[in-house]
This record gives C-alpha cells, structure tokens and sequence, in this order.
C-alpha cells in the first residue's frame, strides 16, 4: 500500500453528510455546547417555560445526538482500520528489511572466518 493512497483513504470525510456529522460532533464535544445548553436550560426555567416541552426536546436531541455520535465513532475507527493496516505492512516491510541485514551480516562473517582460516 502506497502511503499516498493511505492519506487519501484516510484525509477526508467522503460526503457532506460526514462532514456535517464531524461538526457536529466536535461542537457537542466542546465546551461551547456545555455553555449554550446551560443559558438555552437558564432562560428556560426563567421565564418558566412548559417542562414537558423541553424533556420533549432535550430528548429528540439526544436521540439524534446519539446517532450522529456513533457514526463519528465508526468513521474514526474505520480510520483507525487503515492506519493499523498500514503499520501492520511498515512492520512487514522492517522485518524484511532486518532480514536482509542479518542475512548480509551472516555471509560478512563467513567470509572473514573463511580469510582467517586461509
């Protein structure tokens, strides 16, 4: 595998759906939505609002939340699939590569024992 084609397979979200999915998903992970769910629930209860309404549509968000959530994770960890593929043929390819040096290295030795016994 080319590492061209890994940064491909890996750089970015393939559709707008995904895109949007990631940006969600990082503004719900950030202290941003923690503050403006926290002034959204203040102005609520200040000027007392219907409490059935907001469960209504705290769980809706939740809900979908949840789903947009779970497909940032399975995105990730398809990402992660192919970074694991790709460290699994370096390793391959480093082995192979001590290999030959341990192979060369053992070919020098015979050599030089062989000059020594002359």
């Amino acid at each position: 595998m080319e590492f061209k084609d890994l940064r491909k397979r890996i750089g970015h979200p393939q559709s707008f759906l995904d895109k949007m999915a990631n940006a969600i998903a990082s503004f719900f992970g950030s202290w941003w939505a923690i503050i403006l769910h926290s002034i959204w629930f203040f102005v609520w209860f200040w000027f007392d609002l219907e409490v059935d309404l907001l469960t209504l549509i705290v769980s809706l968000e939740a809900i979908y939340l949840g789903m947009v959530l779970l497909m940032y994770s399975n995105r990730m960890a398809s990402r992660d699939d192919i970074r694991d593929e790709a460290d699994y043929q370096a390793d391959l390819h480093a082995d192979q590569q001590l290999t030959d040096v341990k192979q060369k290295l053992e070919k020098i030795h015979r050599d030089i024992e062989e000059i020594k016994n002359r």
